[in-house]
């Protein structure tokens, strides 16, 4: 190839402007051959241009080798590499698609067995099926963060603290993730990513969420939402960057479109037989009885299915539009009784009713421990600076944590995105508000449509007093634990969405005190929080 074959390609790749380095540096036919990703580095120095670089250079150099694609393999077991666990799912192609670069080799191990089956494949009869797809690398997280002086500092602190703080969640998440870029471009398939997912784990065994896989929080991929984690968020933002970098050289092109669609929450409940006809009339009753209590008690636990079933709007002939909270309130009145909420959850989701009492004095305590290791500054936002963790009873521990929950994990401004503040966040979950607020004035103006819980005089570790609000009606609780647990219980009965503020919170609130199966696009600062907590409690 000659000097002028070079220039073409650089401006077919429409990196006409980095000609002049490549000139100046003497990269001729033969050196353009033998670049790696750092040697790149100090022929692009800029960021942007040099991914872009690297993932058209990859493309080009797979298809220029393809032929020797074999044999790369083998001369990589020559020289000492170890190689990576073949797993079921690889097939024989994939072998030319992991570009092997000496500069990384100290990061990836091999599995010797596994590429001597590969070779005996590749000389085996064509009539044999492929294998399937696998996971074809293991990374060294380790020697990927010694790299840099950030990402040993990280490493040390992480080990040390047994917890990944977000400043150094970010630094393992940006070093991995352009590690990845450099072997392999901008688009990695899924087995390298979820390869990196699972060797960050690897490293760090205490950050396993101990739902699914474990490595969740750093990189998922489902057949009912688009790919999602840590490092596929970031894998995005590099390529909505270059993209937008190209768009204003050449006018063309448009970033990727990254927003994540919300899941709903898995609660099912149990199967219930009942006649139409006599739910119709018992409801008719309840209605217009509000004596003797017993009867009353008796008739909403019969009407339980039917009233799911009514919320859902999955009746025979009942239209598909679910009816709203003040339509089935018309419905059930009774619903706003005492002890008939907590009723109805217990009748379709059995064994859970009493789990936010039991296990929160735990959680608790948990969150403020994590708390104080990945935000040690949280005391002053709730003016307790001047106080240690040893001065709180349990029932302050207790609500602090409650506060605690908008400080760890806030949530969105509104479905289209955009982060929540705290203050935003801690507002849609409890609403603290001075003591003499008139609270009939306030059931008015406040102008939500989700329920929460209004928190009056006191302090955040104790309030004076506790309501829940829901369309327009207060109903007071003995205490904020109480308050949470009804707020809890009615978005489950009428099938309502959180809001998008405090969505991360109420999640919390499934996953571990409600034992809800996670949901595949949870934060990942809900699935960080989840890890720690379970590691702690073994």
């Amino acid at each position: 190839m000659a000097d002028d074959k070079v220039a073409s390609l650089l401006r077919k790749w429409e990196l006409t402007d980095q000609i002049v380095n490549f000139r100046n540096c003497g990269i001729d036919s033969s050196a353009f051959k033998l670049l790696d990703a750092s040697l790149v580095k100090d022929v692009i120095p800029q960021l942007g241009p040099r991914l872009k670089f690297i993932d058209r250079f990859d493309n080009w150099k797979r298809k220029d080798k393809a032929n020797d694609s074999a044999e790369s393999v083998l001369t990589g077991m020559q020289m000492g590499w170890e190689s990576p666990e073949l797993s079921d799912d690889f097939m024989i192609s994939d072998v030319e698609s992991v570009p092997f670069d000496l500069s990384q080799a100290s990061t990836i191990a091999v599995d010797e067995d596994s590429c001597s089956s590969v070779v005996n494949d590749l000389n085996s009869s064509s009539d044999t099926p492929p294998l399937k797809r696998q996971k074809a690398v293991r990374y060294d997280v380790g020697e990927i963060l010694k790299k840099t002086m950030e990402g040993r500092k990280t490493l040390e602190e992480v080990t040390r603290m047994k917890v990944c703080a977000p400043h150094n969640t970010r630094v393992v998440c940006n070093l991995c993730t352009e590690h990845l870029v450099n072997l392999h471009g901008l688009r990695p398939g899924p087995d390298m990513k979820g390869a990196m997912a699972s060797s960050i784990i690897a490293e760090f065994p205490f950050l396993k969420d101990p739902a699914g896989n474990g490595d969740e929080e750093w990189y998922f991929k489902s057949s009912k939402c688009p790919a999602g984690g840590r490092i596929e968020n970031r894998l995005k933002y590099l390529r909505r960057i270059t993209a937008e970098k190209d768009k204003k050289q050449v006018g063309v092109g448009s970033p990727e479109d990254i927003a994540s669609t919300s899941s709903s929450e898995d609660l099912a409940s149990p199967q219930m037989n009942y006649d139409l006809a006599d739910m119709k009339v018992i409801t008719e009753w309840l209605k217009s009885h509000n004596t003797p209590q017993k009867d009353v008690v008796a008739k909403m636990q019969l009407t339980s299915a039917y009233r799911k079933d009514f919320v859902h709007s999955t009746l025979p002939g009942s239209s598909r539009k679910k009816p709203c909270v003040a339509e089935v309130l018309d419905e059930f009145p009774h619903l706003l009784s005492p002890g008939m909420i907590e009723q109805d959850y217990e009748m379709l989701f059995s064994g859970r009713g009493k789990h936010l009492y039991t296990k929160w004095p735990v959680v608790s305590a948990c969150i403020l421990e994590y708390a104080n290791r990945v935000s040690p500054g949280w005391k002053a936002r709730f003016n307790v600076q001047h106080r240690k963790d040893t001065d709180f009873s349990q029932d302050e521990r207790m609500n602090l944590a409650f506060c605690l929950l908008s400080h760890l994990f806030p949530g969105k401004k509104s479905t289209k995105g955009g982060r929540a503040s705290i203050q935003e966040a801690l507002d849609n979950f409890i609403d603290f508000q001075k003591e003499g607020t008139n609270v009939e004035a306030y059931k008015s103006s406040h102008g939500r449509n989700q329920p929460f819980i209004l928190a009056l005089g006191g302090h955040f570790c104790n309030p004076a007093q506790t309501f829940v609000v829901l369309e327009h009606h207060v109903l007071e609780q003995k205490s904020l634990v109480a308050a949470v647990d009804l707020c809890y219980k009615i978005f489950q009965i009428f099938d309502l969405q959180y809001p998008c503020q405090a969505r991360a919170m109420w999640v919390v609130m499934d996953t571990i005190a409600f034992d809800v199966k996670p949901g595949a696009q949870e934060s990942g600062a809900v699935r960080a929080f989840r890890a720690y907590y379970h590691f702690n409690q073994k």
